[in-house]
């Protein structure tokens, strides 16, 4: 199970449901607190923006903190604090990281496998530093090389953030 990929992950997480549009859309992400797992959700539409404030807010509130913690081999390490968003194909990964970056540096397409590797862009918000990064759709059971190679990516990206911004479909 993917959450249980989540869940046995000591990392920070930040749980988003994705392509809700406004306040009309809220019913539809509570289904997702019926899983037990999400402490807070923060609904977004990263395509029209919607929520996308929040959601850096957050972001920004649990990098300070964890980088409070972090002691001086950990703050010494290349790249600084870093961010995976992650999720299952055509969740809107890609949309978001293009609007928390503001730009369109990460292929955006219906078709699922479009990301496949990890995308990195440095990124400012409201002076806080950190890097994004982007990251191919996550299967349930990888059937192909490609998707294993994908999932390997995930794994790496997970493995080397500091923070997991874990993004679901809430249509």
């Amino acid at each position: 199970d993917l959450l249980d990929l989540l869940r046995n992950n000591e990392k920070e997480y930040i749980g988003v449901v994705n392509k809700i549009s406004g306040d009309a859309g809220l019913g539809d992400a509570a289904d997702f607190y019926t899983l037990g797992f999400w402490d807070e959700l923060i609904v977004i539409s990263a395509k029209s923006g919607y929520g996308c404030r929040k959601l850096l807010k957050e972001l920004i509130n649990k990098l300070v903190v964890i980088d409070t913690g972090k002691d001086e081999a950990e703050d010494s390490k290349e790249g600084g604090i870093s961010v995976a968003v992650v999720g299952r194909p055509n969740v809107g990964k890609s949309t978001l990281f293009n609007r928390i970056t503001g730009m369109r540096r990460a292929i955006v397409d219906p078709v699922a496998g479009s990301t496949r590797d990890r995308h990195l862009h440095p990124t400012i918000w409201r002076g806080r530093e950190f890097e994004i990064v982007d990251t191919g759709g996550l299967f349930e059971q990888p059937e192909t090389p490609v998707d294993e190679q994908v999932a390997a990516q995930v794994h790496v990206a997970m493995e080397e953030a500091d923070l997991i911004c874990w993004v679901v479909d809430g249509k």
